[in-house]
């Protein structure tokens, strides 16, 4: 009896572990280049095979995977949450509710757990948020229903007009991923009453009245934000050029790239080349590709554009002997990629050139160009289905800034929901 016990102690433990591991490198697959839906299935699949091994053995698996928070990460506060929530064990749920409070690791861990339940388990959490005295759980109630594509009309309108910054924040970021547009005047009001907030509400406000179809304003707001290095000004980036006529975006690149020359600003500019999906930088973006330091990047740029996978073309080369990594972040983080080049492939370039001159006549200019085909809703929904991650990133925004009001598709959402989502759009 005993070593049955032990028995199956030790096959819970090894799907927490698992899960556990399996949750961190999601977190980074979800970003990577070279990930599509297909694969992220796989990885979903073993994840949440791992999860229903852990809930088939009730309290024991519930107390192991307690053991796994001392000290929390992400992978073990999302496990136990995960846990919480699909046995409706609130008092723990609340628990890990204020381990999830303090760090932002935690809070990942926390939030993807949200994210990963079906909406069925959110009912009674959501409406305990929604009437707390916390705001944070406030906040976190209507980032979970724009997670979950939950309109939620009374709440929504109340926050946006709350004088408290975190309300306010979560509010517009909600609204702009549901597609509220009937929300625009009242995300209209922020922008003009920004001076009294602090500078990441006015991008969450620019941000969301972008994507609600605001391009003046808002959009010229953007563009500052999207000039400095640090903060959210990578996603002001994409959303300006994405948002922008292909010839405005082409100015605004030039007039960029002729007063600023850190590496930091090269890296962004070859990358929004990709994003403009403007054929003219196509003989610029080969040039790159010559530079080690840049050359995957400039390649996955040339692709946004054109839809030329490299490898499956044999337009690719061997890596490089003492090939230059890319850019680091925080080595400790589980969620940031330590080479965000990671998984592209070192392009040839002059088989690239050669390519692009047999292909050119195919893509003529005055186009803004996605993975191949003018952009459309049409290419967007194929590049959701087909595409890797960081198209999808681009092609679920951009189906958005084509047609207000379409609720943002989540592609970091479980794999087996999206394929629902996909199959009800008819992709």
């Amino acid at each position: 009896m005993t070593t049955c016990r032990s028995s199956n102690v030790t096959v819970v433990m090894q799907h927490i572990e698992d899960a556990i591991q399996l949750r961190n490198s999601r977190s980074l697959l979800i970003r990577a280049p070279h990930v599509e839906l297909d694969r992220m299935s796989r990885t979903d699949e073993r994840l949440a095979g791992h999860l229903d091994g852990i809930l088939v053995a009730g309290a024991v698996g519930q107390a192991i995977a307690k053991t796994q928070l001392d000290p929390p990460g992400c992978g073990s506060v999302f496990t136990a949450t995960i846990l919480a929530l699909e046995s409706q064990d609130y008092r723990e749920f609340s628990s890990l509710l204020a381990v999830a409070e303090t760090s932002p690791k935690n809070q990942a861990g926390f939030q993807s757990a949200i994210g990963w339940v079906s909406r069925s388990k959110l009912g009674g959490v959501v409406r305990d948020w929604v009437s707390s005295p916390s705001n944070s759980q406030k906040a976190m109630a209507i980032a979970a229903c724009g997670f979950h594509g939950i309109n939620v009309d009374k709440e929504l309108d109340h926050y946006l007009e709350s004088d408290n910054k975190l309300l306010v924040d979560s509010a517009l970021r909600t609204a702009g991923v549901l597609g509220r547009t009937d929300l625009l005047e009242k995300v209209a009001a922020r922008l003009d009453s920004n001076a009294n907030y602090a500078a990441e509400t006015n991008i969450s406000a620019n941000m969301c009245a972008v994507i609600l179809g605001n391009r003046a304003s808002a959009l010229a707001s953007l563009k500052g934000h999207a000039r400095a290095r640090e903060g959210r000004s990578e996603t002001c980036f994409q959303i300006t050029l994405l948002a922008s006529p292909v010839d405005s975006a082409y100015a605004w690149l030039r007039e960029w790239a002729s007063v600023a020359k850190e590496p930091w600003v090269r890296r962004r500019l070859i990358r929004g080349c990709g994003l403009s999906g403007d054929v003219r930088y196509i003989p610029w973006l080969i040039e790159q590709m010559n530079d080690l330091t840049v050359s995957r990047l400039a390649g996955e740029s040339f692709s946004f554009i054109t839809g030329a996978h490299l490898a499956l073309l044999d337009l690719e080369r061997k890596p490089p002997e003492n090939a230059p990594s890319g850019p680091n972040d925080d080595p400790a983080d589980e969620n940031v990629a330590m080479d965000e080049d990671e998984g592209l492939p070192w392009p040839d370039v002059a088989r690239v050139h050669a390519w692009w001159t047999a292909n050119a006549a195919r893509f003529p200019a005055g186009h803004r160009y996605l993975v191949g085909a003018p952009a459309s809703e049409a290419q967007c929904l194929k590049v959701l289905r087909s595409g890797g991650q960081r198209q999808r990133a681009v092609a679920a925004v951009t189906r958005c800034l084509l047609r207000p009001g379409t609720p943002l598709f989540q592609v970091a959402a479980p794999a087996w929901r999206q394929q629902r989502w996909l199959t009800e759009l008819g992709a």
